[in-house]
């Protein structure tokens, strides 16, 4: 269906110019159709001539730099519904939304306090909006309490999963966040172009870089795979699969292998490339974000 209605504009276009050309209907209608062929060599020009030079390209990498340590083994490899997140002595945790929150431990000598922050960041105000990181529950831990607090987060939808990333000082980690469920004061989110020819055919042109000391909860719905890439391995997934990876991964494309499918419509021409060294972790089903959205590291 959707071929059919490119394919109807293109005629139609052909022919409404040739019209605007006082041409009579007989030339304008046989004018339409010389367009055909010249949009049927688009597509293989692209697949065998234009994907191969992008292929060359250096890959991107939003994070910069090579791994601050080899990183560990990611928790929970297939996601997990149920997650406690750490809240030490004088550090805090924002929650996406009070659903999210299952649980929280307390002592007698030492309480958790409650309460609401307007945003997750006032410099990338859009993008906290945009992203539903509004109004986020936040727990705080008295720098005086001798006791480390836990928070339970889960999720009132059954299909939805969790993976736990904690970061050390000198890391950064890439990261979607539209997923972001839950996040520690001592984190920071910075925003990184890349205006390089493969970011544009990946289609995002800006990404999300967390960076500091704490926890990062993020979320999909169908599941998560956390992985690790070892040096000289590459793993290649579907576009827009991707929801965090560590600053040691290096995202570049890669041409569908699959010719006919594409040229029908039924896939892409590029699929994502992941390699050097790290940790990633990617959903199990695709996303339905907007393409401006992907575009802008949404």
């Amino acid at each position: 269906m959707k071929t059919l209605l490119t394919w109807s504009i293109i005629l139609f276009i052909a022919l409404w110019g040739a019209l605007c050309t006082q041409m009579p209907p007989e030339e304008a209608l046989r004018y339409a159709w010389l367009v055909i062929p010249v949009v049927l060599c688009i597509q293989p020009l692209l697949f065998y001539i234009w994907a191969p030079l992008v292929e060359a390209c250096a890959p991107v990498c939003f994070c910069g730099g090579e791994p601050a340590a080899d990183p560990a083994p990611a928790e929970g490899e297939k996601g997990v519904k149920l997650t406690s997140v750490p809240v030490p002595p004088g550090d805090c945790l924002l929650v996406r939304d009070e659903a999210y929150t299952a649980g929280y431990t307390e002592f007698e000598d030492s309480k958790l306090r409650k309460g609401t922050q307007m945003m997750l960041s006032w410099r990338y105000w859009y993008m906290s909006r945009r992203c539903g990181l509004t109004l986020l529950t936040r727990f705080s831990n008295p720098d005086d309490s001798p006791r480390t607090h836990e928070v339970n987060i889960t999720s009132n939808d059954p299909d939805e999963y969790f993976h736990v990333i904690t970061l050390e000082p000198g890391q950064r980690y890439y990261i979607t966040p539209a997923d972001i469920v839950a996040v520690s004061g001592g984190v920071e989110l910075h925003a990184r172009w890349s205006l390089w020819l493969p970011a544009w055919c990946m289609g995002q042109v800006r990404a999300y870089v967390a960076s500091g000391r704490g926890t990062v909860v993020v979320r999909a719905v169908g599941g998560i795979t956390a992985d690790t890439l070892e040096p000289g391995q590459v793993t290649v997934r579907k576009l827009h699969s991707l929801i965090c990876a560590s600053q040691g991964v290096q995202l570049h494309v890669r041409r569908t292998e699959t010719l006919i499918p594409y040229l029908l419509g039924k896939a892409t021409l590029f699929d994502l490339r992941l390699q050097g060294h790290g940790s990633y972790c990617i959903r199990n089903t695709f996303s339905h974000s907007t393409a401006v959205g992907r575009l802008l590291g949404f």
